[in-house]
């Protein structure tokens, strides 16, 4: 317990070594500080003195309190959108809270320096930076110091006594990911979240505001009487819709916790815990703290959830658990406790879902969702993720830094964790910890809340092994509708669908926006590679080429610079394999070799001027441009233009641009693009016409022709073993080819762009196809399904598209784009790093 005078407390930024050494035994939690996460422990003596060697002890704060620890007090600067604090002066703020509570400056310290003498006070402020405070203070005035807070910090109460840190086991994933591997659309799921009521949400987050003029609410803050008032409202509604439930004290003067239980028809210990926080807190000094956003509106979507469960009669394979916590704006302080007490019966708990904030809507911004970056387990974030692409589609999901809720307790306790929340990014939500935090304002959007209270029952239904599930049809999901192209029962074809319990069907996999480059180009960028350096080269109508850091978005390398810009656009892009050159040309028929490890353009060929010397010119126009392009390792590059031809030039640095060979077509197309295969046999070239030919390099000789668009194709893509060709076009379509067979070898077709499809790619296993389109949309394909996966929209045409080269062991990878807006932009499956 922490009443011991003189009490060593060491601030440390958190790593996992620190629970490889005594400091195990007397850890506290992780507290946030700016962008760094960091642990307090308070060890003894002997302890602190073998620790003092370590790698992380010079980067470690040391204090020694002269009084009783009655509580210790993190207080920490929130990370919330720069627009909601472009007139805050963080620092004064704090110092004139510090003034209101009389709590003596003391500077840090080094561990070898002194500890300095602290005359008899109340308070203590034994830690500061300019983000982060940690202090001890009396327990009345912790329980109540959220209100004295400046408007956007946050204070939690540190454990009293030690915890443990328990990392989520790989034990303890089997079924969530069991549950990923068969996740399926299935259509009977999609009709029942469809009925969720968003005029009840209204009353309910009418009633808990107070808004209604009937329930009396004035705050839910954890020691307010209208906190008790909706802990017991929360429970009689609870159990209207069939669950046992109860009020759970964890703390002397808090509200309540309320849990309650749907039982699975099974015999079975495992279960699927959902939540919100059902306190709030208001402005500075205020009595009102209605909460209409943080976090009334993740109750309502929860109450939502309990209401579908009991009007579907939705029976689970696994226990559910329906949570509404108390404490969470003092530290979480509600699910600290009821995970503890979880881990302390060694509970089940196979996936926990936290909803935080559900209902803002920024002017401008399409609907979203956001899934922690930070703290949360990555597969219950790409489950998520995953749901709300197929149930939720209008959701435009992103990461957020609003990191902290309360399956941070769970997550911590080694059980597997994430949240929901409003937007990608931080929070943006003017009235956030506001007194004018209603329902009834700009912004506060029902149907949002709608969409994500969707996804919950949804990944309740899938986590929990309940639903009524679909056997015996492939069946494929467009844009517009649902597409049956083959159905058999017992092997004979059938013409009805049946819906029964077995695995649901077609895998969905959903990509996070990461970040944008850093510096946008000035027009639109035609085209993107990622290398395999794991950097990314991009380059525009705007006539420059540039290089980015795919981990940051930064330029790369920081202080180089990039090749001067062309008078006119770049219009093609390859790059070698090994990611140490890209070959890039223009509008004006110049194309260039540059060296991406030194800066340097080692490279360059006047197409036009040689084009009477027999030369292939890239001979482009505005509207039709053609596709100078790829590049062989170490040797050659191949272009097409204006004749429909393939010349094969030299790539080396003494001769480039020398001629060594032409591949006839044999027709007078414009050539659109062509590519070499990864094994360097073939060559293939689309044309205006549709048309696509494979030439035999080492035969120099046409190998095949397919005729399967009708329109300009657009772009090409080799799978990484040579044999599957992809294709691109104006006709809206993909086209999968196999050129091992004879000639017309087509595969699938590929179908749900509403415009012409730009740019195309597979992925590095060969499992996925990626397109970008003049719809404003990328959609990711899963090849063998031959069933789009993922949907993203981006804010303009997409002209360019590129996965990651190397496979990724997290999950579905990561890709880059670039389009009309003229920004690069990282995307990846939740889970996956960039």
């Amino acid at each position: 317990m922490m009443s011991l005078a003189g009490a060593i407390l060491l601030v440390v930024p958190f790593s996992p070594s620190l629970f490889e050494s005594c400091l195990r035994t007397s850890y506290y939690g992780n507290y946030n500080d700016g962008q760094a996460t960091n642990s307090i422990f308070m060890p003894d003596v002997a302890c602190l003195d073998s620790w003092s060697s370590q790698t992380l002890a010079p980067s470690a704060s040391i204090a020694e309190t002269k009084h009783d620890i009655q509580q210790l007090v993190w207080v920490e600067q929130e990370a919330v959108d720069p627009s909601l604090t472009a007139t805050t002066s963080f620092q004064s703020e704090f110092d004139s809270f510090l003034q209101r509570l009389a709590v003596p400056q003391r500077a840090r310290f080094g561990r070898e320096q002194e500890v300095l003498a602290v005359p008899d006070m109340e308070y203590e402020l034994l830690y500061r930076t300019p983000t982060a405070a940690l202090l001890s203070v009396p327990d009345l005035t912790a329980r109540t110091i959220d209100i004295l807070l400046p408007r956007f910090w946050k204070s939690s109460l540190v454990s009293t006594t030690p915890v443990e840190f328990i990392p989520v086991p790989a034990e303890a994933l089997k079924t969530v990911k069991e549950v990923l591997s068969n996740l399926r659309f299935n259509p009977e799921i999609a009709g029942i979240v469809e009925s969720i009521n968003v005029p009840q949400m209204i009353n309910d987050i009418r009633f808990l505001t107070g808004e209604d003029g009937i329930s009396g609410i004035m705050s839910r803050h954890s020691f307010a009487e209208g906190a008790l008032v909706a802990a017991h409202w929360l429970k009689d509604r609870f159990e209207d819709t069939g669950a046992t439930c109860e009020l759970q004290p964890f703390r002397a003067g808090f509200a309540p916790n309320v849990i309650c239980a749907y039982p699975s028809t099974v015999n079975t210990t495992a279960t699927v815990l959902f939540s919100a926080h059902y306190d709030s807190r208001g402005s500075f000094g205020s009595t009102r703290a209605p909460g209409g956003d943080d976090d009334g509106s993740g109750t309502i979507a929860l109450l939502a959830v309990a209401r579908t469960i009991a009007r579907k009669g939705i029976k689970f394979h696994s226990n559910v658990q329906l949570a509404a916590f108390a404490g969470e704006e003092q530290g979480l302080l509600g699910s600290r406790a009821y995970a503890s007490k979880m881990r302390d019966i060694d509970a089940n708990i196979t996936v926990m879902v936290q909803s935080d904030m559900l209902a803002y809507h920024a002017p401008g911004e399409p609907p979203q969702l956001g899934l922690p970056d930070i703290i949360g387990t990555p597969e219950v974030t790409q489950l998520v993720a995953n749901v709300s692409a197929i149930y939720s589609p209008e959701l435009r999901v992103g990461f957020t830094s609003a990191c902290c809720s309360d399956h941070q307790s769970f997550h911590q306790q080694g059980f597997p964790a994430t949240q929901l929340f409003e937007r990608a990014g931080p929070i943006a939500d003017p009235m956030y910890h506001n007194s004018g935090d209603l329902s009834d304002r700009e912004g506060y959007d029902f149907d949002q809340v709608k969409s994500i209270a969707k996804v919950q029952v949804s990944t309740c239904d899938a986590a929990a092994l309940c639903g009524l599930r679909t056997f015996g049809i492939d069946l494929y999901r467009t844009d517009a509708s649902f597409v049956a192209p083959s159905f058999h029962e017992n092997g004979r074809p059938a013409s009805r669908l049946f819906y029964g319990r077995s695995c649901p069907y077609i895998q969905s996999l959903a990509f996070l926006h990461a970040h944008d480059c850093s510096e946008p180009h000035s027009d639109a960028v035609w085209g993107a590679a990622w290398t395999a350096t794991d950097n990314v080269v991009s380059v525009s109508a705007d006539g420059s080429i540039k290089q980015w850091a795919s981990s940051s978005g930064q330029r790369h390398p920081p202080n180089a610079p990039f090749p001067a810009p062309h008078t006119l656009g770049l219009v093609s892009l390859s790059v070698l394999p090994d990611g140490t050159r890209a070959l890039y040309n223009s509008l004006e028929g110049l194309t260039c070799l540059w060296d991406l490890t030194n800066g340097e353009v080692v490279g360059k060929f006047e197409s036009y001027a040689r084009a009477t010397e027999g030369a292939e010119p890239c001979e482009y126009t505005d509207m039709q441009r053609g596709r100078c392009r790829c590049i062989r390792p170490g040797e050659t590059y191949a272009a097409t233009g204006g004749s429909g031809n393939v010349c094969i030039y030299s790539a080396q640095a003494d001769t480039f641009g020398q001629r060594i060979a032409s591949l006839p077509s044999g027709r007078s197309k414009f050539g659109m693009y062509c590519q070499y295969s990864p094994d360097g046999k073939r060559v293939a070239l689309s044309t205006e016409t549709g048309q696509i030919y494979v030439f035999d390099v080492e035969a120099q000789a046409l190998a095949a022709t397919y005729t399967s668009h009708a329109l300009s194709v657009r772009s090409l893509a080799w799978s990484a073993d040579s044999s599957l060709l992809l294709s691109a076009s104006e006709d809206k379509r993909l086209v999968l080819h196999d050129v091992r067979t004879s000639a017309g070898g087509t595969v699938a077709s590929f179908t749900g762009h509403a415009s012409w499809v730009l740019s195309v790619d597979i992925s590095q296993d060969g499992r996925l196809g990626l397109s970008g389109s003049a719809d404003k949309s990328i959609k990711v394909w899963d090849i063998g399904a031959r069933a789009a996966v993922s949907t993203v929209q981006d804010t303009g045409e997409v002209w360019s598209v590129s996965w990651r080269p190397r496979p990724s062991a997290g999950g579905a990878g990561a890709f880059v784009s670039g389009g009309e807006d003229g920004v690069v932009r990282w995307w990846r499956g939740a889970g996956v790093a960039v």
